[in-house]
């Protein structure tokens, strides 16, 4: 199978960021685990998941480091001569890449360390370990990726893909997060949280949130709503663009503990 490679578009706010060093203002949640990824392939990472019928995505990474590249690259590449064996150079010396490993970009040269890849994978069975991506998975991604705004990388790797689109993100991503609500607008609605059922109820402009005290100092310390007990109200907009960080959860029972493990 052919995987669809595309030029990558960097976003504008990464341009003076040091690959493996970027602020980690720009990396959020992007709906898979505790993984992060830059703000934009996040957002975009979210609505391309929510479009795979199984949900059986996971991931093995996605933002790495400098340091957890230059580890990896070390691991993977060995400076001992070993013929027929691929080569990379990084800082004017050579490397040789060590039998029955996955190639590594060089540090400093990786996407990951942009927050705009991910290494997917898939969860199959009971075990907490994932499994590696099935072919049905790569072959729903090469039909279907680009619509959000993700390409592969190198056709040795169906399980690398990256966030190529730059600031555009494509229609279907912002389809799937839908409009702000209008103040304007007289009703109560809930507000759709990406792959999830809702867990704040709107009135008007505000939010109406009675919790227990995670939830409501998550949120104080989000700045959507100032300290005090009891009636939380929060402003629409505002809660609208908390969400999108990050899928939240519905399960009335944990979702104090759920809202913490989520919350940026």
């Amino acid at each position: 199978m052919v995987l669809p490679v595309a030029p990558l578009h960097l976003p504008a706010d990464l341009a003076h960021e040091s690959n493996g060093e970027i602020s980690q203002t720009l990396l959020t949640l992007c709906g898979i685990g505790n993984f992060k990824m830059h703000h934009l392939a996040a957002r975009a990472m979210r609505a391309m998941i929510a479009a795979y019928p199984p949900f059986t995505e996971t991931a093995t990474g996605t933002y790495r480091t400098y340091a957890q590249q230059v580890q990896l690259f070390t691991a993977r590449y060995s400076l001992i001569p070993l013929p027929g064996r691929p080569t990379k150079v990084w800082n004017g010396t050579t490397y040789w890449q060590k039998p029955n490993t996955a190639m590594a970009a060089v540090p400093g040269t990786s996407n990951h360390g942009l927050g705009l890849a991910i290494d997917f994978a898939e969860q199959l069975d009971d075990d907490i370990a994932p499994e590696s991506i099935s072919a049905a998975f790569v072959a729903w991604l090469v039909a279907n990726a680009a619509t959000y705004g993700y390409s592969a990388e190198a056709q040795s790797e169906p399980w690398h893909w990256r966030y190529v689109a730059g600031d555009n993100l494509p229609a279907a991503v912002l389809a799937f997060e839908g409009p702000l609500p209008s103040e304007e607008d007289d009703m109560r609605e809930r507000i759709q949280v990406p792959g999830d059922a809702a867990v704040f109820l709107l009135d008007g402009i505000t939010c109406t949130w009675v919790a227990d005290t995670k939830v409501s100092t998550a949120l104080e310390q989000a700045g959507l709503m100032p300290p005090a007990t009891g009636v939380k109200l929060v402003d629409r907009a505002g809660l609208k663009a908390f969400e999108l960080r990050g899928p939240l959860p519905n399960n009335n029972v944990t979702v104090a503990a759920d809202f913490a493990k989520w919350s940026p």
